[in-house]
């Protein structure tokens, strides 16, 4: 990265859903995925694969 560079890493979809009281659907992640994408946002991380397997296949079969 150079020094005239900011890098952008994003945790909403990992971190938001620790709020008390929110839950996320697979489809209102891959919204919040692509807006933070058109965004430009350069890091999306969106929580650890293996809590999250359930909304990983969809992710990839809209994706490709």
């Amino acid at each position: 990265m150079g020094k005239d560079k900011v890098e952008i890493f994003d945790t909403t979809l990992r971190d938001g859903e620790q709020v008390p009281g929110c839950k996320l659907d697979t489809e209102q992640k891959l919204i919040i995925a692509e807006r933070l994408d058109e965004l430009g946002v350069d890091v999306i991380e969106a929580g650890f694969p293996i809590s999250y397997s359930m909304w990983i296949d969809p992710r990839r079969e809209k994706r490709h």
